[in-house]
Protein backbone atom coordinates (compact mmCIF):
# COMPACT_ATOMS: atom_id res chain seq x y z
CA UNK A 1 0.00 0.00 0.00
CA UNK A 2 2.83 2.35 0.96
CA UNK A 3 4.67 1.65 -2.30
CA UNK A 4 1.46 2.35 -4.26
CA UNK A 5 1.06 5.76 -2.55
CA UNK A 6 4.68 6.68 -3.24
CA UNK A 7 4.18 5.80 -6.90
CA UNK A 8 1.03 7.94 -7.06
CA UNK A 9 2.78 10.95 -5.49
CA UNK A 10 5.74 10.65 -7.85
CA UNK A 11 3.34 10.52 -10.81
CA UNK A 12 1.54 13.66 -9.62
CA UNK A 13 4.81 15.57 -9.14
CA UNK A 14 6.05 14.54 -12.58
CA UNK A 15 2.68 15.47 -14.14
CA UNK A 16 2.54 18.91 -12.53
CA UNK A 17 6.17 19.63 -13.42
CA UNK A 18 5.54 18.57 -17.01
CA UNK A 19 2.42 20.74 -17.26
CA UNK A 20 4.34 23.77 -15.98
CA UNK A 21 7.05 23.22 -18.55
CA UNK A 22 4.41 23.07 -21.32
CA UNK A 23 2.82 26.33 -20.13
CA UNK A 24 6.20 28.08 -19.96
CA UNK A 25 7.35 27.05 -23.43
CA UNK A 26 3.89 27.19 -25.05
CA UNK A 27 2.10 30.23 -23.52
CA UNK A 28 -0.66 29.99 -26.10
CA UNK A 29 -1.97 27.08 -24.03
CA UNK A 30 -2.92 29.53 -21.29
CA UNK A 31 0.28 29.86 -19.31
CA UNK A 32 0.54 33.62 -19.67
CA UNK A 33 -2.91 34.13 -18.18
CA UNK A 34 -2.15 31.75 -15.34
CA UNK A 35 1.12 33.45 -14.37
CA UNK A 36 -0.51 36.89 -14.56
CA UNK A 37 -3.02 35.69 -12.01
CA UNK A 38 -0.44 34.08 -9.73
CA UNK A 39 2.20 36.83 -9.87
CA UNK A 40 1.11 40.43 -9.13
CA UNK A 41 1.85 42.66 -12.09
CA UNK A 42 3.04 46.24 -11.88
CA UNK A 43 0.63 48.51 -13.85
CA UNK A 44 2.15 49.59 -17.14
CA UNK A 45 1.50 53.07 -18.50
CA UNK A 46 1.51 53.76 -22.20
CA UNK A 47 3.86 56.56 -23.18
CA UNK A 48 3.18 57.93 -26.64
CA UNK A 49 5.95 59.65 -28.52
CA UNK A 50 3.70 61.10 -31.22
CA UNK A 51 0.20 62.49 -31.58
CA UNK A 52 0.42 62.72 -35.35
CA UNK A 53 -2.68 60.54 -35.82
CA UNK A 54 -4.79 62.84 -33.63
CA UNK A 55 -3.60 65.95 -35.48
CA UNK A 56 -4.03 64.25 -38.86
CA UNK A 57 -7.64 63.44 -37.95
CA UNK A 58 -8.57 66.88 -36.63
CA UNK A 59 -6.51 69.39 -38.64
CA UNK A 60 -8.52 69.13 -41.90
CA UNK A 61 -11.61 70.38 -40.05
CA UNK A 62 -9.91 73.55 -38.76
CA UNK A 63 -10.15 76.66 -40.94
CA UNK A 64 -8.70 80.13 -40.96
CA UNK A 65 -11.34 82.84 -40.58
CA UNK A 66 -10.68 86.18 -42.24
CA UNK A 67 -12.95 89.16 -41.61
CA UNK A 68 -13.30 92.69 -42.82
CA UNK A 69 -14.99 95.46 -40.89
CA UNK A 70 -15.43 99.13 -41.67
CA UNK A 71 -12.24 99.83 -39.75
CA UNK A 72 -9.88 96.88 -40.15
CA UNK A 73 -9.25 93.30 -41.17
CA UNK A 74 -8.96 90.42 -38.74
CA UNK A 75 -7.90 86.79 -38.58
CA UNK A 76 -8.97 83.92 -36.38
CA UNK A 77 -9.75 80.23 -36.55
CA UNK A 78 -12.85 78.07 -36.79
CA UNK A 79 -13.95 74.43 -36.81
CA UNK A 80 -16.35 72.56 -39.09
CA UNK A 81 -18.79 70.75 -36.78
CA UNK A 82 -21.07 68.92 -39.26
CA UNK A 83 -21.30 67.88 -42.90
CA UNK A 84 -23.75 70.70 -43.67
CA UNK A 85 -21.03 73.36 -43.76
CA UNK A 86 -21.53 74.81 -40.27
CA UNK A 87 -18.47 76.31 -38.57
CA UNK A 88 -18.09 77.36 -34.95
CA UNK A 89 -15.75 80.19 -33.97
CA UNK A 90 -15.53 82.95 -31.37
CA UNK A 91 -17.93 85.87 -31.47
CA UNK A 92 -15.08 88.33 -31.07
CA UNK A 93 -13.48 86.94 -34.25
CA UNK A 94 -16.46 87.97 -36.40
CA UNK A 95 -17.78 90.89 -34.36
CA UNK A 96 -18.96 93.75 -36.63
CA UNK A 97 -17.67 91.93 -39.73
CA UNK A 98 -19.06 93.08 -43.06
CA UNK A 99 -17.36 90.26 -44.96
CA UNK A 100 -16.28 86.80 -43.73
CA UNK A 101 -14.08 84.37 -45.65
CA UNK A 102 -12.81 81.01 -44.48
CA UNK A 103 -10.16 78.74 -45.95
CA UNK A 104 -8.77 75.29 -45.30
CA UNK A 105 -5.06 74.55 -45.30
CA UNK A 106 -5.17 74.52 -49.14
CA UNK A 107 -5.71 78.29 -48.98
CA UNK A 108 -8.77 78.34 -51.27
CA UNK A 109 -11.21 80.89 -49.74
CA UNK A 110 -14.93 80.33 -49.27
CA UNK A 111 -17.49 83.01 -48.44
CA UNK A 112 -19.17 82.34 -45.10
CA UNK A 113 -22.53 83.57 -43.89
CA UNK A 114 -23.14 84.45 -40.25
CA UNK A 115 -25.87 82.18 -38.84
CA UNK A 116 -25.94 83.71 -35.37
CA UNK A 117 -23.92 84.63 -32.30
CA UNK A 118 -24.03 84.27 -28.53
CA UNK A 119 -22.20 87.16 -26.89
CA UNK A 120 -22.48 85.60 -23.44
CA UNK A 121 -20.30 82.60 -24.34
CA UNK A 122 -18.27 84.36 -27.08
CA UNK A 123 -19.42 81.86 -29.71
CA UNK A 124 -20.63 82.31 -33.29
CA UNK A 125 -21.82 79.95 -36.01
CA UNK A 126 -20.96 80.43 -39.69
CA UNK A 127 -22.05 78.47 -42.76
CA UNK A 128 -20.52 77.87 -46.19
CA UNK A 129 -22.30 76.55 -49.26
CA UNK A 130 -20.24 73.39 -49.38
CA UNK A 131 -21.10 70.07 -47.79
CA UNK A 132 -19.37 66.82 -46.83
CA UNK A 133 -16.13 68.45 -45.74
CA UNK A 134 -14.06 67.08 -42.88
CA UNK A 135 -15.59 67.99 -39.52
CA UNK A 136 -15.25 67.30 -35.80
CA UNK A 137 -18.41 66.06 -34.10
CA UNK A 138 -19.62 67.75 -30.93
CA UNK A 139 -20.71 64.50 -29.27
CA UNK A 140 -17.76 62.08 -29.33
CA UNK A 141 -15.40 63.17 -26.56
CA UNK A 142 -15.88 62.57 -22.81
CA UNK A 143 -15.68 65.59 -20.48
CA UNK A 144 -12.16 66.95 -20.02
CA UNK A 145 -10.42 66.01 -16.77
CA UNK A 146 -7.47 67.64 -15.05
CA UNK A 147 -4.34 66.01 -16.45
CA UNK A 148 -5.86 65.11 -19.83
CA UNK A 149 -3.69 65.90 -22.82
CA UNK A 150 -4.79 68.82 -25.00
CA UNK A 151 -3.73 69.74 -28.52
CA UNK A 152 -4.62 73.21 -29.79
CA UNK A 153 -4.97 73.52 -33.57
CA UNK A 154 -5.44 76.88 -35.20
CA UNK A 155 -3.94 79.67 -37.27
CA UNK A 156 -1.74 81.97 -35.17
CA UNK A 157 -1.26 85.18 -37.13
CA UNK A 158 1.59 84.96 -39.61
CA UNK A 159 2.38 81.30 -38.96
CA UNK A 160 -0.24 79.22 -40.79
CA UNK A 161 -1.94 76.18 -39.30
CA UNK A 162 -0.08 74.82 -36.30
CA UNK A 163 -0.58 72.51 -33.32
CA UNK A 164 0.57 73.03 -29.74
CA UNK A 165 0.40 70.62 -26.81
CA UNK A 166 -0.45 70.86 -23.12
CA UNK A 167 -2.74 69.42 -20.47
CA UNK A 168 -6.02 70.37 -18.87
CA UNK A 169 -4.86 72.42 -15.89
CA UNK A 170 -8.28 72.96 -14.29
CA UNK A 171 -11.96 72.48 -15.10
CA UNK A 172 -15.06 74.52 -14.32
CA UNK A 173 -13.14 77.77 -14.07
CA UNK A 174 -15.48 80.74 -13.73
CA UNK A 175 -13.92 83.42 -15.95
CA UNK A 176 -15.22 86.96 -16.30
CA UNK A 177 -15.53 87.75 -19.99
CA UNK A 178 -17.07 91.03 -21.20
CA UNK A 179 -20.12 91.51 -18.91
CA UNK A 180 -20.54 87.74 -18.44
CA UNK A 181 -19.28 84.98 -16.19
CA UNK A 182 -18.50 81.91 -18.30
CA UNK A 183 -17.52 78.40 -17.22
CA UNK A 184 -14.33 77.40 -19.07
CA UNK A 185 -11.55 74.87 -18.65
CA UNK A 186 -7.95 75.94 -18.25
CA UNK A 187 -5.01 74.61 -20.25
CA UNK A 188 -1.33 75.36 -20.63
CA UNK A 189 -1.40 74.54 -24.36
CA UNK A 190 -0.20 77.66 -26.18
CA UNK A 191 -3.13 79.74 -27.47
CA UNK A 192 -2.01 82.86 -29.31
CA UNK A 193 -3.79 85.59 -31.24
CA UNK A 194 -5.27 83.95 -34.30
CA UNK A 195 -5.93 80.68 -32.42
CA UNK A 196 -9.25 82.08 -31.18
CA UNK A 197 -12.08 79.84 -32.35
CA UNK A 198 -9.74 76.96 -33.15
CA UNK A 199 -9.97 73.34 -32.02
CA UNK A 200 -8.90 71.87 -28.71
CA UNK A 201 -8.67 68.11 -29.11
CA UNK A 202 -7.69 65.10 -27.01
CA UNK A 203 -5.16 62.38 -27.81
CA UNK A 204 -7.74 60.58 -29.97
CA UNK A 205 -8.35 63.63 -32.16
CA UNK A 206 -11.78 64.30 -30.64
CA UNK A 207 -13.01 67.84 -30.08
CA UNK A 208 -13.10 68.71 -26.36
CA UNK A 209 -13.45 72.47 -26.69
CA UNK A 210 -12.97 75.68 -28.62
CA UNK A 211 -10.00 77.98 -27.95
CA UNK A 212 -11.31 81.06 -26.25
CA UNK A 213 -8.80 83.34 -24.55
CA UNK A 214 -5.59 83.73 -22.64
CA UNK A 215 -5.58 85.45 -19.26
CA UNK A 216 -3.04 88.12 -20.19
CA UNK A 217 0.23 88.59 -22.02
CA UNK A 218 1.99 88.38 -18.65
CA UNK A 219 0.37 85.10 -17.53
CA UNK A 220 2.27 82.44 -19.42
CA UNK A 221 0.54 79.07 -19.76
CA UNK A 222 -2.88 80.19 -18.47
CA UNK A 223 -5.25 79.76 -21.40
CA UNK A 224 -8.90 78.84 -21.62
CA UNK A 225 -11.22 76.71 -23.72
CA UNK A 226 -15.00 76.55 -24.00
CA UNK A 227 -16.09 72.98 -23.12
CA UNK A 228 -17.61 71.03 -25.98
CA UNK A 229 -20.80 70.42 -23.96
CA UNK A 230 -21.42 74.18 -23.76
CA UNK A 231 -20.45 74.62 -27.43
CA UNK A 232 -23.00 71.96 -28.40
CA UNK A 233 -25.77 73.65 -26.39
CA UNK A 234 -25.08 77.06 -27.93
CA UNK A 235 -24.56 75.82 -31.50
CA UNK A 236 -27.77 73.77 -31.54
CA UNK A 237 -29.80 76.79 -30.42
CA UNK A 238 -28.15 79.17 -32.87
CA UNK A 239 -28.75 76.81 -35.80
CA UNK A 240 -32.36 76.33 -34.71
CA UNK A 241 -33.29 79.87 -33.62
CA UNK A 242 -30.49 82.14 -34.84
CA UNK A 243 -29.60 82.92 -31.20
CA UNK A 244 -29.68 81.42 -27.72
CA UNK A 245 -32.89 82.21 -25.87
CA UNK A 246 -32.40 81.40 -22.20
CA UNK A 247 -34.92 80.87 -19.49
CA UNK A 248 -35.26 83.74 -17.00
CA UNK A 249 -36.11 83.39 -13.32
CA UNK A 250 -35.65 86.99 -12.24
CA UNK A 251 -33.01 86.79 -9.50
CA UNK A 252 -31.04 89.94 -10.26
CA UNK A 253 -28.27 89.24 -7.77
CA UNK A 254 -27.44 86.76 -5.06
CA UNK A 255 -24.57 85.41 -3.09
CA UNK A 256 -23.32 82.62 -0.86
CA UNK A 257 -24.22 82.39 2.81
CA UNK A 258 -21.67 83.71 5.27
CA UNK A 259 -20.28 81.08 7.59
CA UNK A 260 -21.89 82.57 10.75
CA UNK A 261 -25.33 82.64 9.08
CA UNK A 262 -24.89 79.12 7.69
CA UNK A 263 -23.99 77.88 11.18
CA UNK A 264 -26.94 79.67 12.77
CA UNK A 265 -29.36 78.14 10.25
CA UNK A 266 -27.72 74.71 10.18
CA UNK A 267 -26.77 75.01 6.51
CA UNK A 268 -23.00 74.55 6.67
CA UNK A 269 -23.12 71.25 4.75
CA UNK A 270 -26.03 72.27 2.50
CA UNK A 271 -25.24 75.84 1.51
CA UNK A 272 -27.69 78.00 -0.32
CA UNK A 273 -28.16 81.14 -2.38
CA UNK A 274 -29.13 84.30 -0.56
CA UNK A 275 -31.40 86.42 -2.76
CA UNK A 276 -30.12 90.00 -2.65
CA UNK A 277 -32.16 91.64 -5.42
CA UNK A 278 -35.09 90.62 -7.64
CA UNK A 279 -36.47 91.92 -10.93
CA UNK A 280 -40.01 93.23 -10.65
CA UNK A 281 -42.77 91.27 -12.35
CA UNK A 282 -40.46 88.28 -12.85
CA UNK A 283 -41.21 84.56 -12.39
CA UNK A 284 -39.45 84.75 -9.00
CA UNK A 285 -41.59 87.61 -7.64
CA UNK A 286 -44.76 86.08 -9.11
CA UNK A 287 -43.96 82.90 -7.17
CA UNK A 288 -43.67 84.88 -3.93
CA UNK A 289 -39.88 84.97 -3.47
CA UNK A 290 -38.50 87.88 -1.48
CA UNK A 291 -35.14 89.53 -0.89
CA UNK A 292 -33.51 87.67 2.00
CA UNK A 293 -34.91 84.27 1.04
CA UNK A 294 -32.43 81.43 0.71
CA UNK A 295 -32.77 78.99 -2.20
CA UNK A 296 -31.69 75.56 -0.94
CA UNK A 297 -32.61 73.20 -3.76
CA UNK A 298 -33.94 73.39 -7.32
CA UNK A 299 -35.85 70.36 -8.61
CA UNK A 300 -34.44 68.40 -5.68
CA UNK A 301 -30.78 69.24 -6.36
CA UNK A 302 -28.62 71.28 -3.96
CA UNK A 303 -27.70 74.55 -5.67
CA UNK A 304 -24.65 75.57 -3.59
CA UNK A 305 -22.50 78.16 -5.37
CA UNK A 306 -24.29 81.16 -6.91
CA UNK A 307 -22.06 81.36 -9.99
CA UNK A 308 -22.59 77.68 -10.81
CA UNK A 309 -26.31 78.12 -10.23
CA UNK A 310 -26.37 80.95 -12.80
CA UNK A 311 -24.42 78.80 -15.25
CA UNK A 312 -26.84 75.92 -14.75
CA UNK A 313 -29.81 78.24 -15.14
CA UNK A 314 -28.32 79.68 -18.36
CA UNK A 315 -28.84 76.29 -20.03
CA UNK A 316 -32.54 76.20 -19.19
CA UNK A 317 -35.06 77.17 -21.85
CA UNK A 318 -38.16 79.34 -21.40
CA UNK A 319 -41.24 77.41 -20.20
CA UNK A 320 -39.06 75.11 -18.07
CA UNK A 321 -40.86 74.34 -14.77
CA UNK A 322 -38.86 74.56 -11.53
CA UNK A 323 -39.65 73.57 -7.95
CA UNK A 324 -37.60 75.51 -5.41
CA UNK A 325 -37.03 74.60 -1.78
CA UNK A 326 -36.66 77.88 0.07
CA UNK A 327 -35.83 79.01 3.61
CA UNK A 328 -37.08 82.36 4.87
CA UNK A 329 -35.00 83.18 7.95
CA UNK A 330 -36.00 85.43 10.83
CA UNK A 331 -32.63 86.03 12.46
CA UNK A 332 -34.01 88.52 14.98
CA UNK A 333 -36.26 85.89 16.49
CA UNK A 334 -33.87 83.01 15.77
CA UNK A 335 -36.51 81.37 13.64
CA UNK A 336 -37.01 80.33 10.03
CA UNK A 337 -39.67 79.04 7.69
CA UNK A 338 -39.12 76.34 5.02
CA UNK A 339 -41.44 76.11 2.03
CA UNK A 340 -41.63 75.16 -1.65
CA UNK A 341 -42.50 77.38 -4.61
CA UNK A 342 -43.18 76.41 -8.20
CA UNK A 343 -42.46 78.67 -11.13
CA UNK A 344 -42.00 78.52 -14.89
CA UNK A 345 -39.03 80.21 -16.54
CA UNK A 346 -39.88 82.99 -18.99
CA UNK A 347 -38.03 84.70 -21.81
CA UNK A 348 -36.03 87.63 -20.52
CA UNK A 349 -37.74 90.85 -21.70
CA UNK A 350 -34.65 92.10 -23.56
CA UNK A 351 -34.47 88.83 -25.54
CA UNK A 352 -38.14 88.68 -26.48
CA UNK A 353 -37.99 91.74 -28.69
Amino acid sequence: MKEWLNLLLKSLVVGIFGALLLLIFFPELGGETLFHRLIPQTPQFEYKTTYADAVEKAAPAVVIVGTRTLEARGLGSGVFIDNEGHIVTNYHVVQNATDIRVALSDGIPMTAQLVGVDVRTDLAVLKVDKKNLNYLALTEAPPARVGDLVLAIGYPIGVGQSATIGIVSATEQMVLKPNNLVELFQTDAAINKGNSGGALINAKGQLIGISSAYLSSEAEGINFGIPVSLVKFVVEHIIRDGKVIRGWMGVKSGGPLSLPIARTLGLVKVGGILIEELFENSPATKAGLQVGDIILRVNGAIVGDYNRFIQWLSKMEPDTPLVLEVMRPDLKNNNHQNFQVSLVLETQPSESK
